[in-house]
Formats: C-alpha cells, sequence, structure tokens
C-alpha cells in the first residue's frame, strides 16, 4: 500500500472570481459580492445575480425588476422561480456532474437534479432561503452550504463552475434567463449541463482554517483513492499531517508528513492506492492536522469493490438461474440483480460513498446461502424488499419492489395493488412511502411497484411489458388473488394506468389514477400518440375509476382531466372524481382516498 502527497495543481484556465465574504453572521451586502448579469434567451428582461463565498456556504443573490408571482408549484421550471446548478469541474464543455437546486413558489427550495438523478433523497432543511417582494420586483437572498454542493471545498480548489436560469411568466408562456445559454438546462433528454467556469477569490482571514474532502471515494482494481486539502494560515509555521488507512479500528497503514508552511492558503492532493488486493467493503482514510496552533481530525470512508468477490457469487448464482430444475429462481434472480445493483452504483460520481454496496454484497452473499441450503430467502417476507425478473424483451434482470403487509401468509390469497411511479425516477421513492406501506397494512394488500426502466417513458412498448412480467413474477411467487387486483398511477404512472388497464382490463379490478396525463405530451411517442382514453368507454364501463386530480397542477393542467371525466360520465362509466386543492408534486392527499376506495373494492 501507498500513499503519495503532492501540490494540488491549478488549472490554466481564466475565470471571473467572486469573492470571500468575511463576516459569516450576516448575508453580504451587494458591495462585497461579485455581480452577474442574467439575459433572456428569448426577451430584452434582465435578471441581477451577485454572488459571493465563504468556508461554510455560497451566497446567492437574485434581484429581479419586475414583480413575480409566488404562487406557482415548481417555479424554477414554470415562473417565477430559478435554477442553480452548481459544479467541481470548471470546464468549457457541459459537464455530467453537477447539483441543481430549484428556488421559488410554495416549495422554496427543490433538490431537482444530482448528476443526472432527479430529485435525489437529500436534506435541504440547510440551504438558507430569504425573499423580499415588492411592487417593483423581488430579492432572494440563498446561502447553500458547501456539504450540500459535493465535493466542493473553497479551501481545496481555486475553481468551481456554475450557471442560473431565471423562468419569468408571461402571457405567451415561461421565458429564460441564463448566465450561460443552456437550452438542455432541465432536460430529461440529455443529462448534461452547461456551465459557467470561476474561480474563489483569496480568502482574507485571520484565524487558520482547513478543509478535506474524499474526491474519489470508491477503490475498483487499480484505481486510488483521492484526497483534497486546503489549509489556510495566516503567518509562517510549522505543520503536521498525519494519515491513516482504517478497517474497522484497525490500522492498516499510516503516513506522517512535517513541513514549513508560508502565511496564505495551501492546498495538496493525497492519493492511496493498495499493493495488493482488499476485501470489498467500507474503510476509512483518517486525516489529522496540526499546525498554527491547531488541529483538525476528520474520518472518510471509501468503499473498495474487488471484482473478484463479484464474479465468484454472480458465476454461482448463474449456475442455479441456468438449471431448469432449481427452486427458488426468483430469489436466485433477485439475487443477481443485486450484483448489477452494484455495478451500476459504482457508476455514480466517484465522490460518494455507496454505503448500499457493502449492504448488497452481504444480501447477495446471504441469499446464495439461504438457496444453497434450500431454503427461500424470500418467502414469507413482510415489509419492502425490491427482486426481478428476467426480462423476454431483452433478457436483462428488470427490478421491481413489492410490500408485503405485517400479517401476510401463505395461507390465504390477498388483493394487490401494483402502483405506477411518475416521471424522472425509479419505483424505490413512492415504494418507500411510509402512508402507503400503512395502508397496506390496514387494508391487508400486496402492494407491487414495477420500475418503468426509462426516464420518460410512459410506460409504452417494452415498459408495458415489464408491468405485465412484473405482475406474472409476484402472481408467481406471493399469494395474492387474481380477481382483486388493482392499478394504480401517480403522474406519467397515471397516463401508465389508463393505457395498460384499458388495452389489458382482463388483469383489473379496478384503475386509479392520480394527477395523470388523460394523453401522452407532445413529442413523447408518434407511434402511441393516437391513445385515446375515450376509444375505450365500453371497457371502461366494466371497471370502477378513481380519478384525483390537484386543482393547481401546473405540470398536468386539470382541464383536460375534467372533460375527460364528463365525458365518461355521460356514457355511464363508474368513476369517482375528486378535484383538490394542490399542485401535483404533493400527493399526500391520495392515501385517504385511495384507501376508502379499495376498501370497498376488496370487500365485493
Amino acid at each position: 500500500m501507498a500513499f503519495e502527497l503532492y501540490p494540488t495543481p491549478a488549472p490554466s484556465l481564466s475565470a471571473s472570481s467572486i469573492p470571500f465574504a468575511d463576516n459569516v453572521k450576516k448575508f453580504p451586502t451587494t458591495e462585497k459580492m461579485k455581480e452577474l448579469m442574467l439575459a433572456e434567451t428569448d426577451g430584452d428582461q434582465t435578471v441581477r445575480s451577485n454572488w459571493a463565498y465563504d468556508n461554510h456556504c455560497l451566497y446567492l443573490r437574485v434581484e429581479t425588476t419586475w414583480p413575480t408571482n409566488d404562487n406557482r408549484e415548481r417555479a424554477w421550471r414554470f415562473g417565477d422561480g430559478f435554477l442553480l446548478t452548481v459544479s467541481h469541474a470548471p470546464a468549457d464543455q457541459p459537464t455530467a456532474f453537477y447539483t441543481t437546486l430549484g428556488f421559488g413558489g410554495p416549495e422554496k427550495v427543490t433538490v431537482v437534479n444530482s448528476s443526472g438523478r432527479w430529485f435525489p433523497d437529500f436534506d435541504s432543511g440547510a440551504i438558507g432561503y430569504r425573499q423580499t417582494r415588492s411592487k417593483t420586483g423581488t430579492v432572494w437572498q440563498i446561502s447553500v452550504p458547501w456539504a450540500s454542493l459535493p465535493p466542493i471545498r473553497p479551501l481545496c480548489t481555486n475553481h468551481f463552475a456554475l450557471n442560473l436560469t431565471f423562468t419569468r411568466t408571461t402571457d405567451s408562456g415561461p421565458v429564460h434567463c441564463q448566465l450561460v445559454n443552456d437550452p438542455d438546462f432541465d432536460s430529461e433528454k440529455t443529462l448534461l449541463r452547461r456551465v459557467l467556469p470561476l474561480a474563489f477569490g483569496e480568502p482574507n482571514l485571520q484565524s487558520p482554517l482547513a478543509q478535506t474532502v474524499l474526491t474519489k471515494a470508491r477503490l475498483q482494481g487499480d484505481d486510488s483513492i483521492v484526497l483534497r486539502l486546503g489549509l489556510l494560515t495566516p503567518d509562517p509555521c510549522p505543520a503536521e499531517l498525519k494519515l491513516y488507512i482504517l478497517q474497522g479500528e484497525k490500522v492498516l497503514e499510516k503516513y506522517f508528513s512535517a513541513m514549513e508552511l508560508a502565511s496564505g492558503p495551501h492546498q495538496w492532493t493525497v492519493k492511496w492506492s493498495p499493493h495488493r488486493a482488499m476485501p470489498s467493503g467500507l474503510y476509512i482514510l483518517r486525516a489529522e492536522g496540526k499546525g498554527s496552533q491547531k488541529s483538525f481530525k476528520k474520518d472518510h470512508p471509501f468503499y473498495v469493490l474487488n471484482p473478484e468477490d463479484i464474479e465468484t457469487l454472480k458465476q454461482d448464482l448463474e449456475r442455479m438461474a441456468e438449471d431448469i430444475n432449481y427452486l427458488h429462481k426468483e430469489a436466485v434472480l433477485s439475487a443477481l440483480f443485486r450484483l448489477d445493483w452494484i455495478t451500476q452504483l459504482s457508476q455514480s460520481p466517484p465522490w460518494e460513498v455507496p454505503d448500499r454496496m457493502d449492504k448488497l454484497l452481504t444480501e447477495a452473499r446471504t441469499m446464495l446461502h439461504d438457496i444453497q441450503a434450500g431454503v427461500n430467502p424470500l418467502q414469507g417476507k413482510t415489509g419492502l424488499s425490491r427482486r426481478a425478473f428476467r426480462s423476454r424483451v431483452d433478457g436483462s434482470l428488470q427490478p421491481y419492489s413489492i410490500y408485503l403487509p405485517r400479517a401476510y401468509s401463505d395461507d390465504k390469497k390477498w388483493p394487490l395493488l401494483v402502483f405506477l411511479h411518475g416521471s424522472g425516477v425509479d419505483e424505490q421513492r413512492i415504494a418507500a412511502n411510509q402512508e402507503l406501506h400503512k395502508l397496506a397494512d390496514r387494508l391487508g394488500i400486496v402492494i407491487l411497484f414495477p420500475r418503468g426502466r426509462r426516464l420518460n417513458g410512459f410506460y409504452l412498448d417494452d415498459c408495458e411489458t415489464d408491468i405485465l412480467e412484473a405482475l406474472e413474477a409476484v402472481k408467481s411467487s406471493v399469494s395474492v388473488s387474481w380477481s382483486r387486483t388493482f392499478l394504480a398511477g401517480f403522474s406519467m404512472g397515471g397516463f401508465g394506468t389508463w393505457h395498460t388497464g384499458l388495452r389489458h382490463s382482463h388483469l383489473f379490478a379496478g384503475l386509479a389514477v392520480f394527477s395523470g396525463n388523460p394523453s401522452l405530451p407532445q413529442g413523447i411517442s408518434p407511434i402511441e400518440s393516437g391513445f385515446d382514453v375515450t376509444d375505450f368507454i365500453e371497457t371502461a364501463k366494466s371497471l370502477p375509476l378513481l380519478v384525483i386530480h390537484g386543482a393547481n397542477d401546473c405540470v398536468v393542467p386539470v382541464e383536460p382531466v375534467r372533460k375527460l371525466v364528463e365525458k365518461l360520465q355521460e356514457n355511464e362509466v363508474q368513476v369517482t372524481f375528486k378535484e383538490i386543492k394542490a399542485g401535483h408534486s404533493n400527493y399526500d392527499y391520495i392515501n385517504d382516498h385511495l384507501a376508502n376506495w379499495l376498501k370497498m373494492l376488496i370487500k365485493k
């Protein structure tokens, strides 16, 4: 094993710098911030932005010269609000690594995207938000902790990059003002974003500071772990640095360096790589330092993924999957998918420590052990789990989540609810909804959450096939009632419910649509663009329907849904319609309406 320590090379890049804010107790005044103007891509309005930073936060002030509408949800998309995209990569080319935050509207702060993952689980509570409105304009003051913008730490690097897009409401639709012209700033069709390179102005402090951050936190094959270290010393001083590699409390390797530091900022890079293969698992890189009469200590978790560990498990499981006489095939495929899942996680941004990798590897090993002992590790497993089937479309392993109620047993047939998620995310978020779990426990119903294999596939073609195959897999492995199977969906999943439920009505005892598109958004699929719910009126007469929609929905406007419901009711279709005072994103209202509707149908 070996450590390398060397000064961090600065990129040869010309960029404007933003100043260091030296009063951490107050938001910086505009005089002490860098001004950058946003130009409208189609119009003559401008938006003023001002920027500063300190070792804790990035500070942003945004000012409009017109009154804004603060009532629209997802104001960062529909107006009046803005998207902030920040990247550690100060490049002139589009980047795939960034954090995008949305500001404005009732939500105030939304974590929109993290390097291509839409609406990631992320606590935005530490992000500061203040809005001041007047008849002539609006001012926002935003403070974003650097911990919310990984892997950026301003003492550890000289540069970063960002873009700001303000969306303004007009009578003819939203208009955008941007720092950098990027037509794909909010696109699902590409995950690349354009950003403006910026430099950090030199800090002016009289007390020492230290920051460390792992910019590469996964070790695979011949890779290295990379740590960035930044120090600010007001005066010349001797300094010490100690580095340790730990497995639990066991020290595997240590490193010591003593140096004389001049006054000012200092940046180093630490690389560590093992001399021999290490077992897969979580480890710690500990950094300890001393200088200017202060010391610091920080533990940085990282993950080692040994390809041999994965390959050995995969070979054993694949042999089982290929044996036509082998029992517990769903468990074998679900264990195999955990290895695919680990591979997917290994493609995430390099600074992320995927703690889930260790859990998935342990699960796959335990499942293999159980199967070899003749035990089905999935049988009767209550609560939430993620399983997989082998797709007939392309032979891939396709996951789905399933919740079995607490009282579940194989002794009786249980009603089944198939719930389709919305666009931009997979099924795991809605599957983790605790209120749906309570509903399942209370009603005694199994809930299946298929995954839409494309972000905006609208459950067409092979995505629809995945729904049907997931349903087959559950019906062959879980004791569910074929005559009490219901289909529901939110947003994109609402369209999938109309489309799949009406085309395969013999499979379902009722359909529930929440904030759902009654028809495809323009440009999604020319093949299926002719789908019309009203072409299936005779089919719909045999199905109880529940339709719930927010009156203030900006994403899927309610008016086409109202017209559809009126048409269905005119033709004596059994549809329950609830229009509620809500927007698109708030689906907490679903559970009570869904529970009451299901309760009546389950008893029939």
